[in-house]
């Protein structure tokens, strides 16, 4: 549907290194999340040969945007779950001559993919035309990096845009880095000087992942040092203050990881608990992207959630060093 398009960089080619982990931890993977595969994930974890996809810019004549999907010519781009058919539509809205889309699915429809996404696509976006994203409740601590990273996203629900730029921007490539490094610039020296450890608490936030004994892993890692954050609770200040420069960031597997990704010094590490039911490794990309550490460690089940090995855990924080 594209009228033009441009590659901004084009597809690179990289060798990424292992995860740190215990031996056997591939052994208890049950299942892994839906939007992955088995398969996937071993080449994550195991490391070796990979190829960044080019950053590509399109051009799309004539979008409609309705209610979470944009259209071209009769085909839907689906931005938002639930989104309603333009059908039941009606076609009124604001009329935008040119603006590019600074948003995508998986960034509206999980903060970890904003943060790491969503943003840095805002960043590349607006150096070709007004960016425009489609309209959604903003995530708990949105505006506190929008205010940080002084980004300006401008939603809506409804609009016709002549000249609407689209931006395949899903590989880490070294574009993808650098928009990374001017975000962690403006974060990771804000918590002081000094060597710092921080864990990130789920609780029952997002996607049920509960920790049954997170207690006892609380406690042991306050007995390393480490400060317990927790992002459901504690304002953005408050967590950039207690991120920011971290050597080592543990937590759940899920979108507040994300916060270590954008907080943690170079060459600190990211320190992943796996539910065996739920295994993902996505943040292993960005820390591959980035030159950090990243570690797992994968639980047994335990009534409505799972169990980690505290005695395991300190062995794959000793690996990190």
């Amino acid at each position: 549907m594209a009228r033009r398009s441009w590659t901004l960089r084009p597809a690179e080619h990289d060798t990424r290194g292992p995860a740190v982990c215990l031996p056997g931890q591939l052994d208890r993977i049950e299942a892994v999340q839906g939007d992955t595969t088995l398969e996937a994930e071993r080449r994550r974890v195991l490391g070796g040969p990979v190829e960044h996809a080019a950053t590509t810019l399109f051009e799309l004549p004539d979008a409609e945007i309705t209610e979470g999907s944009v259209w071209v010519a009769g085909a839907r781009v689906l931005m938002l779950p639930g989104s309603v058919p333009r059908a039941v539509l009606s076609s009124r809205g604001e009329r935008i001559e040119r603006a590019a889309l600074d948003c995508t699915w998986v960034g509206n429809r999980y903060f970890g993919h904003w943060l790491t996404d969503d943003s840095t696509l805002h960043l590349l976006v607006r150096e070709h035309a007004d960016p425009i994203g489609l309209m959604r409740p903003p995530y708990t601590h949105e505006p506190g990096y929008c205010h940080e990273w002084n980004l300006t996203p401008r939603k809506l629900s409804r609009a016709r845009v002549r000249s609407l730029l689209v931006c395949e921007d899903h590989s880490q490539n070294s574009l993808k880095r650098d928009r990374y490094g001017r975000l962690r610039t403006a974060l990771v020296g804000r918590g002081g000087s000094g060597r710092k450890s921080v864990y990130l608490r789920r609780g029952s936030s997002g996607v049920l992942r509960l920790l049954m004994n997170e207690d006892e892993v609380e406690s042991a890692l306050i007995r390393r040092g480490f400060t317990v954050v927790d992002p459901a609770r504690d304002g953005f200040a408050e967590l950039l203050a207690a991120c920011s420069g971290a050597d080592c960031v543990v937590g759940v597997e899920g979108s507040a990881m994300a916060h270590g990704v954008m907080t943690v010094r170079g060459g600190g590490s990211l320190v992943t608990l796996q539910p065996p039911w739920r295994f993902n490794c996505v943040f292993k990309d960005y820390t591959d992207c980035l030159g950090l550490r990243y570690a797992f460690l994968v639980g047994a089940r335990s009534g409505d959630g799972f169990r980690i090995d505290v005695g395991e855990l300190e062995r794959t924080l000793d690996l990190c060093g």
